[in-house]
């Protein structure tokens, strides 16, 4: 009989949540074209088994906590967990992209690409350097962030490797319990309302993955962002996709970064030309790298010569 060892690379988890038609009917949402063509068109690495969870027709969180548990009851264990979220439109090289992050980064447990929320002018990139401090925008498109280089703390899991030894170092800790009389879930979405001593009303409300988040910092897990691993988020209901402006400063530091990189390579070829008493007017010549050299200090050349 033919026997096989070969592992598990990914397990790859969709949730699809359930919605209530006007007749009071509930249905499990449908996708769009632009979702069906980007989850088909993503490339894998080679050697690279996969399975695919499907948790539809739960809550974010219960569905989120529930694929990080099979994960760790599949055998053999998956070596990563990969959310896609049905309104996450990636490129095709982001699970590749992700993928050798991950392998080349064994300190690192979360892996995540970019994509903005489905609001506001500018929409804000979900990742963030610390609690209650807004989005973190100090990045150019391209730039790799890290937890240790930049301080990021919470990222979304809508496009999202995360390791699977990071659940159950969790477990292990007690930071996540499977206590059936108080269990703690890898990601749960916070609401709740209480009054205070003082007789004042205070909210709470958090979204799944930023509970994941503050809950895997208690076991030292590092994100890693790969801003390269750029992702519409497609609003379902007016089929508008979200993205970063081009007015935004990831995406302006981008630009000059190139330009930039542009204008150094095309200066190495250049020959240089030296500009003797060029007074004032500095002058520039095709093909030519110009300096300027002046007696006069008052003159700012590139060269004063006494």
């Amino acid at each position: 009989m033919f026997e096989s060892n070969q592992k598990v690379a990914v397990a790859f988890c969709s949730p699809h949540r359930k919605i209530l038609l006007p007749n009071g009917e509930e249905i499990i949402d449908t996708i769009t074209v632009q979702w069906h063509r980007a989850r088909g068109s993503l490339a894998l690495p080679t050697n690279c088994n996969f399975i695919e969870f499907f948790c539809d027709g739960l809550e974010i969180g219960v569905a989120r906590t529930r694929a990080a548990k099979r994960c760790l009851e599949h055998k053999p264990q998956p070596l990563y967990l990969m959310f896609l979220d049905d309104d996450v439109l990636p490129n095709f090289d982001a699970f590749t992209k992700l993928f050798f992050l991950a392998q080349t980064n064994p300190d690192h447990d979360i892996f995540c690409g970019v994509y903005c929320c489905k609001r506001g002018n500018p929409p804000d990139p979900l990742i963030y350097a610390g609690d209650g401090g807004g989005p973190f925008w100090d990045w150019a498109v391209g730039d790799i962030l890290t937890t240790d280089q930049h301080g990021i703390t919470g990222v979304h899991m809508g496009l999202t490797l995360v390791r699977t030894s990071l659940f159950q170092r969790m477990l292990d800790a007690g930071v996540c319990t499977d206590d059936a009389d108080d269990p703690t879930p890898f990601f749960k979405t916070v609401k709740g309302s209480w009054k205070t001593p003082e007789g004042c009303m205070q909210t709470r409300s958090g979204t799944e993955d930023l509970f994941f988040c503050q809950l895997a910092r208690k076991v030292d897990a590092k994100i890693m962002v790969d801003t390269s691993v750029l992702a519409g988020h497609i609003d379902k209901n007016t089929g508008i996709t979200w993205g970063l402006p081009d007015n935004s400063p990831p995406v302006i530091r981008a630009k000059w970064l190139k330009n930039k990189d542009q204008k150094e390579a095309q200066e190495q070829n250049l020959k240089i030309a030296l500009d003797i008493g060029s007074g004032e007017h500095k002058r520039e010549w095709p093909g030519y790298k110009s300096y300027s050299l002046d007696i006069r200090k008052e003159a700012n050349p590139d060269y004063c010569q006494n």
